[in-house]
């Protein structure tokens, strides 16, 4: 199934790689309950014999492929994966816009930013017990900050679905 990601705004490289590595970390959770980020996990160290040898992790699994990436302002990028987790990721990000697009417009410092997005994951997790319970440990994990920043700055502005002979 394909999903196509509607941003919006100025993006830095790294606020970039953070949203798709959560949204990578999501499609994972949603496959094993597990929550991998890249990056977040140290090397293997392997000591023997007065050596130490230092190899990298096994490479994480991608669930998720960009088949198309468009950025502009508005942009999108399109997302391949398994229906069943393509579809648990819009439904996520399109209840977090709902929800985010009925707040009000004001304009937030960056302490401001972290109260309100400290707050916001509160109430999210109160809201999504009852509507996709399976997502509260990925929420109450900081892997969710980066989307859920996104989605709060109007970021990501729409989230949709359509089905691929890719699947």
């Amino acid at each position: 199934m394909l999903t196509t990601i509607h941003i919006d705004g100025d993006w830095t490289a790294r606020e970039l790689a953070d949203v798709l590595d959560s949204l990578e970390a999501l499609a994972g959770y949603f496959v094993d309950g597990t929550i991998q980020r890249f990056g977040l996990q140290p090397p293997n160290v392997i000591a023997g014999d007065g050596q130490v040898t230092i190899l990298p992790n096994d490479p994480m699994p991608g669930h998720l492929r960009i088949v198309r990436f468009n950025y502009a302002s508005p942009g999108s990028f399109d997302l391949l994966g398994v229906a069943k987790i393509v579809e648990q990721l819009r439904l996520f990000l399109e209840f977090l816009i709902d929800l985010w697009t009925k707040r009000n417009d004001r304009q937030l410092d960056r302490e401001e930013r972290h109260l309100e997005l400290a707050q916001r994951k509160l109430e999210l997790i109160e809201r999504i017990g009852n509507v996709q319970p399976n997502t509260i440990e990925f929420i109450e994990n900081d892997a969710s900050n980066s989307i859920l920043a996104a989605v709060l700055e109007r970021k990501i502005t729409k989230v949709s679905s359509n089905s691929s002979d890719r699947d």
